[in-house]
């Protein structure tokens, strides 16, 4: 990274790029443990491309890559695919632009965005357009282990070590409707 002008400028070892992105979230805490679904820190794989339309790829080419991964690879059938379109921004509105979530049987599997405005005395392109997808590491692997919770795909072993030594036994219907609330 670089700095031009005070803008602090990035420069990419490849384009596209994957990157594992180790996230902390703290928002959610109370429901961690409780719904099955919820961690603090987790791995979020990020799909990027950058520079469109010189280099890279844009929205209909994520948006193609990422169904025919859901589709040929974890061979979801596409009519259980929801598409949900929103605005994602920056906090300081450098960046922004439509953001898609794609979900499955109710669970959010990526996040995409397209990264080509800015907000400063007004709405202006970006002269770099930025595709930044967001991968939920730990809902892939539930999602494909079909798992009754996301601890379960993750963290199955130390689960059934931790049931095993402490004696408890899980009431697995209880679990299954208290877990849709």
């Amino acid at each position: 990274q670089r700095f031009d002008n005070g803008v602090m400028v990035f420069e990419y070892p490849a384009n596209p790029l994957i990157v594992p992105q180790v996230c902390l979230r703290f928002n959610d805490i109370l429901n961690v443990g409780a719904t099955g679904r919820h961690f603090t820190a987790f791995v979020m794989p990020g799909q990027h491309a950058f520079n469109y339309p010189k280099e890279g790829y844009w929205k209909n080419d994520t948006i193609d890559l990422n169904f025919r991964f859901l589709t040929e690879v974890l061979k979801i059938p596409k009519e259980k695919l929801v598409y949900v379109e929103d605005l994602w921004t920056m906090p300081d509105f450098s960046a922004l632009g439509p953001y898609i979530e794609t979900f499955s049987l109710g669970l959010e599997l990526c996040n995409s965005g397209f990264m080509y405005f800015t907000w400063k005395n007004g709405l202006e392109e970006l002269p770099i357009k930025v595709v930044d997808v967001g991968w939920g590491l730990e809902r892939l692997a539930w999602f494909s282990n079909a798992t009754l919770t996301a601890y379960d795909a993750v963290f199955g072993d130390v689960v059934n070590k931790f049931l095993t030594k402490t004696g408890l036994e899980m009431d697995l219907t209880l679990f299954k409707e208290y877990s849709k609330l």
